[in-house]
């Protein structure tokens, strides 16, 4: 019941442009426009039919776009 209550606020600030609103100010100054593809992928990984979520491969790499978009520079592949 928490996991839907979650992802329905999540989803009501998305919808209502206000990522913002949900965001932890202390992670770092990122702006509603770098955090929408975040809060899009987080979504449609929580999907409640399988079917719907996306492969596993496809996360990552929209992942790895994300962050670039972030953090430009070459990714790390020590972690």
């Amino acid at each position: 019941m928490l996991q839907s209550t979650f992802l329905f606020q999540i989803n009501l600030a998305h919808k209502a442009g206000m990522l913002l609103s949900i965001v932890d100010h202390r992670i770092s100054p990122y702006s509603a426009n770098l955090l929408q593809p975040l809060v899009h992928l987080a979504i449609s990984c929580c999907n409640d039919e399988a079917d719907s979520r996306p492969p596993t491969a496809e996360v990552v790499q929209e992942l790895e776009s994300i962050w670039q978009q972030m953090h430009p520079g070459p990714i790390c592949n020590n972690i």
